[in-house]
């Protein structure tokens, strides 16, 4: 089973793009806090890439706001490429299949 759950807040304003065949996409770029603090007490936060498709996108765009808290449900999707020289890089990224905005408290 493929499945992924993040809890976090949106860290930049998404931009809609379009595939070849017209299909539309976003990237919602969600910072997570980590669960404890580090050896100096400051709590860090790791960056995921969620990819949200068509029509989740239209409910996307009425609520989203920088620092705004958000949950996403979704999978693992891993997105490898060659680079010029030959090396490929690795990068995995999240598919939304739900994205719930959360009141701030």
């Amino acid at each position: 089973m493929n499945q992924v759950v993040i809890f976090g807040n949106v860290k930049e304003m998404p931009l809609v793009k379009e595939t070849s065949n017209g299909v539309s996409y976003c990237s919602l770029i969600i910072d997570c806090p980590k669960l404890y603090a580090n050896s100096d007490g400051v709590i860090e936060s790791e960056t995921y890439c969620v990819t949200v498709w068509r029509n989740m996108i239209d409910e996307i765009m009425k609520y989203v706001e920088i620092g705004r808290p958000v949950a996403v449900r979704g999978r693992l999707h891993p997105n490898n490429f060659n680079k010029d020289d030959g090396t490929v890089i690795y990068r995995t990224e999240i598919i939304a299949e739900k994205v719930s905005f959360l009141t701030q408290s």
